[in-house]
């Protein structure tokens, strides 16, 4: 149950990670449509 727990924290951070980086792609995207 434990293990669990730490590997559910280990995927919310790595979703958090996840989206922060997606977010930052579709700026870029959008810095370039700018160009």
């Amino acid at each position: 149950m434990k293990s669990h727990f730490i590997f559910y924290k280990i995927n919310q951070k790595n979703n958090e990670i996840e989206i922060i980086r997606i977010l930052h792609e579709q700026m870029d995207i959008d810095d370039n449509l700018n160009y």
